[in-house]
């Protein structure tokens, strides 16, 4: 199964480590992975191709150039699956990927801050993927939300 992972950037954080395992793991299990994020201290440990996605932080108007990044992604490396990381690159990667339909996709939410579980809960449901909380704290968040 040839894995793409989209994740906002690769920078030292909590969820760049679960993206680091993953594609270890996959590569490991012998899957063809790749990743779609901004480059970052990670970027070197990845041992996978890497294809540029721009940052979009809270500027929803960059919401688009990343879409197109991912879109871009997904033609040249062919995924079968596209696993987006944290609620933005949910947004990206249902709209490179037609709500997660083609190629298939989901999103895994490891935590926001709690001000934003309103906000990321409303973004989740209009991306349409089906999505994964890293843990009952999360899950509990979004279900409220």
């Amino acid at each position: 199964m040839r894995i793409l992972h989209v994740i906002q950037e690769l920078n030292v954080g909590g969820a760049e480590r679960v993206v680091l395992a993953l594609v270890r793991g996959s590569r490991a299990a012998g899957h063809p992975v790749a990743v779609a994020a901004a480059p970052g201290a990670f970027a070197n440990d990845l041992g996978a191709a890497l294809f540029p996605v721009p940052l979009v932080r809270r500027r929803l108007s960059r919401l688009p150039l990343a879409v197109r990044a991912v879109a871009r992604a997904c033609r040249n490396f062919r995924p079968d699956l596209v696993h987006a990381h944290n609620p933005v690159m949910a947004a990206a990667a249902s709209g490179a990927t037609r709500r997660g339909r083609r190629p298939r996709g989901l999103a895994t939410i490891q935590g926001v801050p709690d001000e934003d579980y309103a906000r990321a809960a409303r973004v989740l449901r209009l991306a349409g993927l089906p999505v994964v909380a890293c843990g009952p704290g999360v899950a509990a968040a979004l279900v409220e939300h």
